[in-house]
C-alpha cells in the first residue's frame, strides 16, 4: 500500500492506493511526482509523495503519469515520465535516486571537483549490507550510521530518521551529491549559526521567519519555500529585484545561439519553457532549484561548501545580512551560476581565486575582503558587472581586466588599491568605471580619455593621480558623468570638459573641477556653491578643503550668507529634488526661479511662511553616483524665520535623516507633518516650539522619549504613532489645556516600548477628543479621571498590560463618545451598568481580557453598538462578549465570526483556576455593596484557596461556600 499526500487542493489531502498501480493526474494540477524527503512512516513502511501545483503550463495541459511498482522484499522503484510537446525536451525521467530530475553527474566528472566524502563500499561492508536497505533499519543500526558519518555528513542530518538518512546515502552513492532539499536545510542551519545540538531542539529555530512564514523545513516541496525558485533562470537582479532584460525577438533560436550577445545575455527560462526567439539553450527541469533570494534576513552564519550540489543554480542573492567567513572553495564547481550577490555582509578573507566560468555578475561590495584582486577574474569572459567596492583590497588593478570583452560596469572604489591605472583600452561595452577613494598614482591613461565617449560614468576622484588632464577633444558625449576631483592634477582644464554637467551653464569649467587656488567641498562648483578662493591652497585642481577659510554650503552668490532661495535650494538638493516629479523639478532646479514662485511654497510679505510639498523625497538615489545620497532636511531651514507650516508627504516617501535641532528656532512654526517618512532620531527639541499646534510624525522612525511638552504649549494634535519611542508618558501632558488628540499607538512590529502608567493628569485635558495608546507596554489601571473628559470620542488602549476594572464613570458624561477598545489587556471585573445607557457608543471592544458576566441587559439590547441592528437580535449578548467556554477571533460575535465552543486542547481558550473563579465571584458580590466585609475582599494569592474566608474544603477540594453575617445583600 502507498500513502500519497497532496497539498495543491486538487487531489485529496491524503489517500492510499494499492500497488502496483498507475496514477494518472492529467489536467488535475499535478506537474510531477517527486519524493518528499523525510515524509516516511516507519510503521506502515510506506513512502509519501507530494504533488506540487505551481509551475504547470495551463495552455499545454500536459499529462503526467507515474508507474509505481513495489515488491515486498525488493528495492522500491518509481519512475515518472513527462509527456513531450513542441519545444519541450522529448522525455524527462525523474529518478528518486537523482534529485528532481538532475542528471547523474558525479563531481568526479568536473574539473577540480572534490572527491566524495564517503566510501560507500566501506560503509556497506561495515554494516554487513549488500546495498542500502529500502525498508529502513533498526535503532542500533541507525546509531551506528550516525557515529560512522559524524563529521562527514551535514550536521542538519541529525534530524533525519533512518529511512531519510538511507535515502540520502543512496542518492550520494549514485551521484556524489546530497539531495537539493538536504543542501537547502544544511544552508539554513549554517546561516543561522546553529550547532548540531541546537538543531535537534525545534524551539530554537521554529520561530525563524523562513520557517514560520515561508514554509522552510516543512512538508511543502522545497521549490515552494520562500526565496527558492525552481526552473526559472535570469541574471542581472540587483536590489529591489530589477532584472535586466534585452530585446532580441527577431533572432531565431539558432541565430541566438550564434549571437555575440549570448555572452552577455545568458539563458532566460520561465515556467513556460517556450523557445520564443530570444532564449538560447536548454532550460533546467522545472523542479530543480535555480535561484536563491535570501536577502535581508539577519543571517549571521556562513555559506556552506555543499551549495555547489544545487547543480542548476543560476543565482544566489544573500545581500544585506551579517554573513561572515569567506567563499567556499567549491564555488568553482558551479556550472550554471551567473549571478552572485553577497554585498552588505561581513564576509572576509581573500577573494575567490577561481570563480565559476559561467559567472556574469559579481556583487561583493561592503564586506571585509582583503588582499589583491585575483588575476583570474579576467578569465571569466562572461562577466558584465563587477562590484568590489568598500572592502579592504590592496595591490594593483590587474592589467588583463581590459581584455574582458563584455564588461559593462566595474566598481573598485573605497579600497586601498595602489599603483597606476593600467593603460588598457576598455571594452566598447564598458559604461561605468569607478576607481575613486583609493591611492592610485601616476597619470591618467590616454586610452581612458579617448574611450570616454562610450562611458556613462567615470569616477577617479580621491586618489593621487598626477600630471595634466588629457585632451578630451574626441568626447562628444556631454551626458556622461566624469569626476576627477581630489587628485593632484595641474594645468589647464580641457575645453571639452567645460560643457559637462547640469551646472555648466552657470559655472562654466568650474562645474567640472575647481581651478587651482580655489576649492569647494565637492571639488567642483555645484548646487552647494561656487569654487571659492583659498589663500595658501596648492596649485592642484579640484581641491576639497581649505584650512584658511570656512565654506558656506549653499552660498551660490558667494555673499557670505544664505538667502531664502538658497535655503530652499538646499532642501531640493539634500532630498534629491530631481525625483520629486516634473511639476516641482521644472522650477526648483532653476536657481533663478524666485522663492515665492516655487510650487509648494507660500509667502507673505515676501517671507516664506509655508512649505507644502506632496512629493516623494529621497527616491531614485543611486549611491554609486553620489557620496551624499539623501542628506534629509537641511539645518538651514532654521533660517526661514517666518515659517508656519512644514508639510512634506508623498506616496513613496523616503525622506531620511533627522529633524534638525535648528527647527526649534522657528518661533512661528505651527504645523509639522512628516507622516510616513523615514525620519529618525530624537525629537525632544520640538517641545520648545511654543506656537506648535499640530505635530504629526506617524509611521516614521523617530526614537527616544516623548517630547516634554508643558502647560505653555499650544499643541492640539500630537500624533507619534508607529515609531520607535520608549519611556513613559510625561505627566505634563495633562497640563496641555488645548490638546485635542493624543495618538501614540506604537505598533510592536516596529519595536516600540512605551511603558509605565497612563497619567491621571490626562483627565485635565478637557479638550481631548481622541486618546490612542494602542500596542505598547503600558501597565496599571485605566485612570478614573478619564471619565471627566466630556469631549472624548475615541479611547484606544488595545494590546497593553492594563489591569483592574473598567471605571464606572467612563461613559457617564461623554455625550460624543463613540469608540472604546481595551481588548487584549488584563482588564477584569464586570461591565459597568452605565455602558448600557450610552446613546452615542458605536464600537465596544472588550475581548481577550478577564471580564466576566453578567453583561448589562441594556447593553445587549443596544442596537447601535457593534452592528447591533443585525447582530443583537441574532446573537443576543454574544455581540458584546463571547460567554465562557466559547471563542471568536474578536472575542465577540461579528458578521464573519460567531462565538463557538472552545476546541478541546485549544491554546486560544483560557482555563480559569479555582482561585480566579472565586476572585471573580467575590468581586461581583462585593461590587457596589459598602457593607461587604473587608475580610472577604482580602484574598491572599499565595495562600491555599481552602484557607480563604467562606470556603469549605474536603481532602483539598472545594465543597461549599458560606458567608454568614457577611452583610451581603444578595
Amino acid at each position: 500500500m502507498l500513502k500519497i499526500l497532496s497539498t495543491d487542493g486538487v487531489l485529496p489531502a491524503e489517500f492510499t492506493i494499492n500497488l502496483p498501480v498507475v496514477v494518472d493526474t492529467s489536467g488535475a494540477g499535478a506537474e510531477v511526482i517527486v519524493p518528499i524527503d523525510g515524509m516516511i512512516s516507519d510503521e506502515h513502511r510506506s513512502i509519501a509523495y507530494h504533488i506540487p501545483a505551481s509551475g504547470r503550463d495551463e495552455n499545454k495541459a500536459d499529462a503526467f503519469r507515474a508507474s509505481i511498482i513495489t515488491e515486498p522484499d525488493q528495492k522500491r522503484k518509481n519512475k515518472a515520465i513527462h509527456s513531450s510537446s513542441s519545444g519541450w525536451p522529448d522525455e524527462t525521467k525523474i529518478d528518486p535516486n537523482k534529485e528532481n530530475g538532475s542528471k547523474n553527474q558525479s563531481t568526479k566528472d568536473k574539473a577540480g571537483a572534490l572527491p566524495p566524502l564517503i566510501n560507500h563500499d566501506e560503509v556497506l561492508k561495515s554494516m554487513k549490507w549488500t546495498s542500502y536497505p529500502a525498508s529502513g533499519c533498526s535503532q542500533a543500526e541507525h546509531n551506528k550510521l550516525v557515529t560512522m558519518f559524524k563529521g562527514k555528513i551535514p550536521a542538519s542530518f541529525s534530524r533525519y530518521n533512518c529511512l531519510r538518512l538511507l535515502l540520502e546515502l543512496k542518492h550520494h552513492q549514485t551521484t556524489s551529491l546530497w539531495t537539493e532539499r538536504a543542501v537547502l536545510e544544511e544552508l539554513f542551519f549554517s546561516l543561522i549559526s546553529f550547532s548540531e545540538e541546537n538543531i535537534l531542539d525545534t524551539a530554537n529555530w521554529e520561530g525563524h521567519p523562513l520557517v514560520k512564514h515561508d514554509t522552510w523545513l516543512s512538508d511543502v516541496h522545497h521549490c515552494h519555500w520562500g526565496g527558492v525558485t525552481c526552473g526559472i533562470t535570469t541574471i542581472g537582479v540587483a536590489e529591489g529585484n530589477q532584472e535586466n532584460s534585452f530585446d532580441n525577438t527577431h533572432e531565431t533560436v539558432e541565430e541566438c545561439k550564434k549571437s555575440r550577445l549570448r555572452a552577455r545575455h545568458r539563458n532566460r527560462c520561465d515556467r513556460r519553457r517556450v523557445y520564443d526567439g530570444w532564449t538560447c539553450g536548454e532550460c533546467p527541469p522545472l523542479d530543480t532549484v535555480t535561484k536563491l533570494d535570501l536577502n535581508k534576513l539577519g543571517f549571521t552564519g556562513v555559506l556552506t561548501a555543499n551549495l555547489y550540489m544545487l547543480t542548476h543554480l543560476n543565482r544566489i542573492n544573500v545581500m544585506g545580512n551579517l554573513i561572515h567567513g569567506g567563499f567556499p572553495d567549491t564555488f568553482e564547481q558551479f556550472k550554471y551560476l551567473e549571478f552572485i550577490d553577497v554585498s552588505r555582509n561581513q564576509m572576509s578573507g581573500l577573494l575567490p581565486e577561481h570563480l565559476p566560468m559561467s559567472i556574469a555578475e559579481l556583487w561583493l561590495e561592503e564586506n571585509h575582503f582583503i588582499g589583491a584582486i585575483p588575476k583570474s577574474i579576467a578569465t571569466r569572459k562572461a562577466l558584465s558587472y563587477v562590484d568590489l567596492s568598500q572592502n579592504s583590497l590592496t595591490g594593483t588593478i590587474p592589467r588583463d581586466i581590459g581584455k574582458m570583452t563584455w564588461l559593462n560596469s566595474l566598481y573598485l572604489s573605497r579600497n586601498q588599491l595602489s599603483g597606476k591605472i593600467p593603460d588598457w583600452e576598455p571594452s566598447i561595452y564598458l559604461r561605468l568605471l569607478d576607481l575613486s577613494h583609493n591611492t592610485l598614482t601616476g597619470t591618467l591613461p590616454l586610452s581612458i580619455a579617448q574611450s570616454l565617449y562610450a562611458l556613462d560614468h567615470l569616477d577617479l576622484s580621491d586618489n593621487r593621480l598626477t600630471g595634466t588632464i588629457p585632451d578630451f577633444t574626441h568626447n562628444n558625449n556631454n551626458n556622461n558623468v566624469v569626476n576627477l576631483t581630489a587628485n593632484e592634477f595641474i594645468g589647464e582644464i580641457p575645453s571639452a570638459l567645460c560643457k559637462k554637467g547640469p551646472y555648466a551653464p552657470i559655472f562654466g569649467c568650474d562645474a567640472f573641477i575647481c581651478p587651482s587656488g580655489t576649492y569647494s567641498p565637492s571639488g567642483a562648483a555645484s548646487q552647494f556653491g561656487k569654487c571659492v578662493p583659498c589663500e595658501g591652497v596648492t596649485t592642484f585642481l579640484g581641491q576639497t578643503s581649505c584650512t584658511a577659510s570656512e565654506y558656506v554650503v549653499g552660498d551660490l552668490d558667494f555673499d557670505g550668507t544664505l538667502s531664502q532661495r538658497e535655503v530652499l535650494q538646499l532642501l531640493f538638493t539634500f532630498t534629491n529634488g530631481f525625483g520629486w516629479g516634473n511639476q516641482y523639478t521644472k522650477f526648483w532646479s532653476d536657481i533663478q526661479t524666485p522663492s515665492c514662485d516655487l510650487p509648494g511654497i507660500t509667502c507673505q510679505d515676501k517671507f516664506v511662511t509655508k512649505i507644502n510639498i506632496t512629493a516623494s523625497m529621497c527616491t531614485g538615489i543611486n549611491n554609486k553616483y553620489s557620496d551624499m545620497g539623501c542628506a534629509g532636511l537641511p539645518s538651514e531651514l532654521g533660517l526661514l524665520s517666518k515659517l508656519k507650516l512644514l508639510f512634506i508627504r508623498g506616496g513613496d516617501q523616503k525622506l531620511q535623516g533627522s529633524i534638525p535641532k535648528e527647527i526649534a528656532y522657528l518661533k512661528h512654526l505651527e504645523h509639522i507633518d512628516l507622516e510616513g517618512s523615514a525620519i529618525q532620531g530624537p525629537i525632544n527639541e520640538l517641545a520648545n516650539l511654543e506656537s506648535l499646534r499640530v505635530l504629526n510624525l506617524q509611521r516614521s522612525s523617530v526614537s527616544g522619549t516623548l517630547p516634554p511638552f508643558n502647560s505653555t504649549s499650544s499643541l492640539r494634535v500630537l500624533n507619534l504613532g508607529q515609531n520607535n519611542l520608549e519611556g513613559s508618558i510625561p505627566s505634563s501632558y495633562g497640563h496641555m489645556k488645548k490638546l485635542e488628540e493624543l495618538i501614540l499607538d506604537n505598533l510592536e512590529l516596529y519595536g516600540n516600548n512605551l511603558w509605565g502608567t497612563i497619567p491621571d493628569s490626562l483627565g485635565s485635558c478637557s479638550g481631548l477628543k481622541r486618546i490612542d495608546l494602542f500596542a505598547n507596554k503600558l501597565t496599571g489601571t485605566i485612570p478614573y479621571n478619564l471619565g471627566s473628559l466630556s469631549n472624548l470620542q475615541i479611547l484606544h488602549l488595545k494590546s497593553n498590560y492594563l489591569s483592574g476594572s473598567l471605571p464606572s464613570n467612563l461613559i457617564d458624561d461623554m455625550a460624543n463618545f463613540i469608540w472604546l477598545d481595551v481588548s487584549e489587556n488584563q482588564i477584569s471585573g464586570t461591565i459597568p451598568e452605565s455602558f448600557g445607557k450610552s446613546t452615542s457608543l458605536k464600537d465596544l471592544r472588550l475581548g481577550n481580557n478577564e471580564i466576566y458576566g453578567p453583561i448589562p441587559i441594556d447593553l445587549c439590547r443596544n442596537k447601535e453598538i457593534n452592528d447591533g441592528p443585525s447582530l443583537g437580535d441574532k446573537y443576543g449578548c454574544d455581540h458584546i462578549l463571547c460567554p465562557l467556554d466559547t471563542i471568536s477571533h474578536a472575542g465577540y460575535a461579528t458578521t464573519t465570526s460567531k462565538c463557538v465552543p472552545c476546541p478541546e486542547g485549544s491554546d486560544k481558550c483560557r482555563e480559569f483556576s479555582n482561585e480566579e473563579i472565586l476572585r471573580m465571584l467575590y468581586a461581583y458580590l462585593g461590587s457596589g455593596n459598602d457593607e461587604w466585609n473587608e475580610s472577604f475582599r482580602k484574598l491572599d494569592p499565595a495562600s491555599n484557596v481552602c484557607e480563604w474566608h467562606g470556603v469549605t474544603c474536603e481532602d483539598g477540594e472545594i465543597k461549599g461556600l458560606s458567608f454568614p453575617n457577611s452583610g451581603m445583600n444578595l
